[in-house]
């Protein structure tokens, strides 16, 4: 089973499934929510649960997509940018939020941070101790997390990587060789708990946007945890 988001044209915006390794697809009625991404439960075989996001609104499904509901509504106002699920979903229920301001100048911006939840969705809290820049746009879990708790959320505004040891209950910086400091995107190895290998994608900042052809965005690698 693979599933798939569309976010243009607007007529073919939506999420689709396939049953047949991507040969057809299917839509999938997500009750009128827009979504902009879908995760799968690592035991999305036996507990059939899926979580998928738009900028306003999480979801989740727990019989393959067939019925969805909202289950953000404890969040404050702000724009979803990244959603983490635990690799060992199906006993904790761990999900992390990571959220930005609503606001369209980037440049002054306020973000919100990061959020918990370890009922699935229904309780919602901060976990934003010394998490120094709060617009945050992408969180990635330990495939190890139920025993080391370790995480990373990547944040704009020039402020980087951070890292947590205890499930974001406390958070501290890991820039250390950095060329870029706006992180877009990190993942980390299926063998982080041995190898300790964290793979990152930054965009440079030129003073008036993201991006330029002067400073390219890069992929950045750590072999040490992000020391």
């Amino acid at each position: 089973i693979v599933f798939a988001t569309i976010s243009a044209p607007s007529y073919m915006t939506g999420l689709y499934k396939s049953t047949d390794g991507g040969n057809s697809w299917n839509r999938v009625d997500t009750a009128s929510y827009t979504v902009n991404a879908v995760f799968l439960s690592p035991s999305f075989v036996t507990d059939q649960t899926l979580l998928a996001f738009s900028s306003s609104v999480i979801i989740k499904s727990i019989d393959g997509g067939s019925s969805w509901g909202a289950v953000s509504t404890g969040l404050p106002n702000g724009l979803i940018k990244s959603v983490a699920v635990s690799p060992n979903y199906t006993l904790d229920n761990t999900l992390y939020v990571g959220m930005n301001g609503q606001h369209g100048d980037w440049s002054t911006a306020q973000g919100i941070g990061i959020f918990k939840s370890s009922d699935g969705g229904v309780i919602w809290t901060s976990v934003n101790t010394g998490l120094t820049n709060l617009e945050v746009n992408s969180i990635a879990l330990s495939p190890n997390y139920t025993a080391d708790q370790t995480l990373f959320a990547g944040t704009y505004d020039r402020e980087g990587l951070f890292k947590s040891t205890n499930g974001g209950s406390s958070w501290s910086v890991a820039n250390t060789g950095l060329a870029g400091l706006l992180i877009n995107s990190v993942a980390l190895s299926p063998n982080y708990p041995l190898d300790h290998t964290i793979f990152g994608f930054y965009l440079p900042f030129s003073g008036t946007y993201y991006g330029s052809l002067s400073s390219p965005s890069s992929l950045f690698k750590s072999v040490d945890g992000g020391t």
